[in-house]
């Protein structure tokens, strides 16, 4: 299975929705469900944030999802502790995301870091893909709704 896809003007693979929640669910699969995440504590900004790896391997659940699409441990030792929002805002996020994909690794993310499990933090993000598509129109997903990455194999994964 690929994770990645090379829609978008953006040089490089390009993370879409799809492939984020794969991404997550395989992250949760090599940590486990009931795995809880430990922030970290940054004095000089004062707040706790989570690093997307340390010592050569992927840390929090989007760097393990990042790593696990292809990014380099080393891009990602380099990223700011800042969330991923924050990140892709900025432009400096070592890959590109749909707005689909960074919806689903900001609901994952803002999870984990509130001291939930990544089993939950995957629960999260899912709902937050049903409710990212609940925005689009129906015409958008026509060609998409009926093939394994379609709507329904999200709504699924939530009911």
């Amino acid at each position: 299975m690929s994770w990645m896809n090379s829609v978008g003007s953006t040089a490089g693979p390009t993370i879409d929705i799809d492939s984020a929640l794969d991404l997550l669910a395989a992250s949760v699969q090599l940590r486990g469900d009931d795995f809880v995440y430990q922030p970290v504590w940054m004095e000089e900004s004062r707040y706790l944030t989570c690093r997307y790896a340390i010592r050569g391997i992927p840390d929090c659940i989007v760097g393990q999802a990042l790593a696990l699409a292809g990014v380099d441990i080393h891009e990602l030792e380099a990223m700011p502790d800042d969330g991923v929002r924050d990140l892709y805002l900025r432009g400096e996020l070592p890959v590109a995301l749909t707005l689909g994909a960074l919806a689903v690794f900001d609901a994952a993310q803002q999870r984990q870091d509130r001291g939930r499990n990544w089993g939950d933090a995957l629960a999260h993000a899912t709902a937050a893909a049903v409710k990212f598509l609940d925005l689009l129109p129906d015409a958008i997903l026509a060609g998409q709704a009926s093939g394994p990455a379609g709507e329904d194999r999200w709504r699924r994964r939530v009911s």
